[in-house]
């Protein structure tokens, strides 16, 4: 599900859906970095392009306009601690896909940075509590469990990623681009009917979770 949102990121703008983050949560040693690893390596070098929680807001903001359509990862949640305000403020911050107006030294406005991106986070804690707000619980999907329960195998992931990375999301890219050239609504009708398909299956569901799943689902 992870290396399916990877690949799910440029598609957000063909079919003019907002930036949402999945969050891999659970117990330690359960490989949830080697899975983000893992589906950083579709654009990159995970080891280059993986941020940490350990960051500013300003550095995070700029991150996320850097990578602009691509993923954006983010690892170790409890690096921040009880810091439940900054965790949710980061949320609203990624989820409105553009950063805060800030005056020039020479006067006027800085250029607005922008994104359209979906962000891979990963911790031993959730994103959310039980006094989150119905804001952050939408924009986030949140997923408990050990992603690579095997030791050995998430080692395995770790050095091979660092030796084999950023062919699969180009590959993706021109094959993106050839469904468009032949049928422009493709993409809009597949996510469309998967949409469909989830909403009558899942009725309980937020709107704002099935449709991210949707997305994920087509990229995959």
């Amino acid at each position: 599900f992870t290396l399916a949102s990877a690949f799910a990121a440029p598609l957000l703008r063909i079919v003019n859906q907002r930036v949402f983050i999945v969050h891999n949560w659970g117990p330690s040693r359960g490989g949830k970095t080697a899975s983000l690893k893992a589906a950083l390596s579709v654009w990159g070098e995970p080891e280059e392009i993986m941020a940490s929680f350990n960051a500013t807001k300003v550095g995070l903001e700029r991150l996320a306009a850097f990578y602009s359509d691509l993923p954006l990862g983010i690892d170790e949640r409890q690096v921040v601690g009880d810091r439940q305000g900054f965790v949710e403020s980061l949320v609203y911050l990624l989820g409105l896909g553009k950063g805060k107006a800030r005056g020039s030294k020479g006067g006027g406005l800085q250029a607005f940075q922008s994104w359209r991106t979906i962000a891979l986070t990963t911790g031993e804690e959730p994103l959310s509590t039980g006094s989150s707000t119905a804001g952050i619980k939408t924009r986030t999907l949140e997923l408990y469990g050990v992603p690579i329960p095997d030791e050995k195998l998430a080692g395995l992931i770790h050095q091979g990623v660092g030796r084999s990375f950023g062919v699969a999301g180009p590959e993706f890219i021109r094959r993106v681009l050839k469904e468009l050239e032949s049928d422009p609504e493709v993409f809009k009708r597949d996510f469309d009917a998967f949409q469909d398909f989830l909403s009558e299956r899942g009725q309980e569901n937020m709107s704002s979770h099935v449709a991210a799943v949707a997305l994920i689902c087509m990229a995959d």
